[in-house]
């Protein structure tokens, strides 16, 4: 009966205050949303399904970062994994509910700001980005620029015949959304997939354009760049129905490729790729830093808290596996295990030392699992 009578009222006033009123009461909507999700978050335990290679149960709390949660989910507990949701708690009690219930748990992972605060005694803890972003300087000519990765991009052109079209063809966009973009990222990141708005995209590509991979007449691949305060960005890509034929010739390799060279035709020597894991094993995070990329700090990044609660053999094989950027002193470090000092030598020391494992990074922090 009220709603009803307010919404007869609301239907009363003038269509500008309309408007007004309802993005005021968006907001407020969301701010009491979120503010909830961070002082009451839902608490869940994940575990891996029975037969499962991976043998890591950790517990979660949070729920603004659901892609997240996934990714995570799957890379601890493997692609089959079971979740138990436990309800909402005071995000300050909420890991020693998990250590007191749930002695099986080897860490939590905390979206809340209270996290570190319930690391215990002998515990490590770690502030683990959701997302890290990097960027491609290239100063000079591309071909005085040229890596392994690049080389054999270029190899893989002259053997399959791609070419590439620069397009700002409003029916070209229609055709990389529909028909590359969202395929391509629904198939190849399924549960933890965050596909963009058509309408967000479209303003990106208003104010740049795509790169569009050809095999002769047929369109393979495709990029979307922007232009933005001054710096030029490689936003999303789209392979056409997540064809693996299609990868295997290249046609993400010839993306990056054809954009550099439209960066340069564009005056620009450096390039934004975007945000990636924090995983350096994760297979985006490692394509582009073979090409040369390098870690760029953004505060705006939200960040997890990693508590690792037991030394069991499994979490040990998983960190020194899985070596990852984390957040210290507000900048970005990569930490990095082994199993013992000795196992600190040769080539793995010197890449660690020199700091070509993780360009960017303020340091790298070793730590010996024994």
């Amino acid at each position: 009966m009220i709603i009803r009578f307010l919404k007869k009222i609301y239907h009363t006033l003038p269509l500008p205050l309309r408007y007004h009123l309802s993005s005021m009461l968006w907001w407020v909507s969301y701010i009491i949303k979120r503010l909830v999700n961070t002082f009451y978050p839902t608490v869940t335990l994940i575990t891996p399904a029975s037969g499962s290679q991976q043998s890591l149960s950790f517990g979660y709390i949070g729920n603004i970062h659901q892609g997240t949660r996934f990714y995570l989910s799957e890379k601890l507990a493997g692609k089959d994994f079971n979740t138990k949701n436990l309800g909402r708690r005071w995000a300050w009690a909420a890991s020693g509910i998990l250590r007191k219930n749930h002695p099986d748990c080897v860490l939590i992972l905390d979206e809340t700001p209270f996290g570190r605060r319930g690391c215990g005694h002998g515990e490590k803890s770690f502030r683990l980005p959701c997302w890290v972003d990097m960027q491609l300087d290239l100063p000079g000519p591309i071909d005085q620029n040229a890596n392994d990765q690049l080389k054999k991009t270029l190899r893989k052109i002259a053997e399959n015949r791609l070419a590439s079209v620069v397009s700002n063809d409003p029916e070209d966009f229609d055709h990389f959304y529909h028909n590359l973009y969202r395929p391509y990222i629904k198939s190849r990141y399924t549960g933890s997939a965050l596909i963009g708005e058509y309408a967000k995209l479209k303003k990106q590509f208003d104010r740049g354009g795509l790169i569009l991979v050809k095999q002769d007449s047929r369109i393979l691949s495709g990029g979307l760049f922007d232009i933005y305060h001054n710096l030029f960005r490689f936003r999303v890509i789209g392979v056409k129905d997540n064809n693996q034929s299609c990868i295997q010739q290249g046609v993400i390799g010839a993306l990056y490729y054809y954009l550099l060279i439209e960066m340069k035709k564009r005056g620009f020597s450096s390039i934004h790729l975007g945000g990636t894991r924090p995983f350096l094993s994760n297979g985006v995070t490692n394509y582009k830093l073979s090409w040369g990329a390098r870690l760029i700090e953004k505060n705006r990044n939200s960040c997890l808290s990693l508590i690792l609660l037991q030394d069991t053999a499994d979490l040990r094989q998983f960190l020194i596996n899985n070596p990852f950027i984390h957040c210290k002193n507000k900048h970005l470090h990569c930490a990095v295990f082994f199993l013992r000092k000795s196992d600190y030598t040769g080539r793995r020391r010197r890449k660690i030392e020199d700091g070509s494992r993780c360009p960017g990074a303020k340091g790298t922090d070793v730590t010996f699992l024994e």
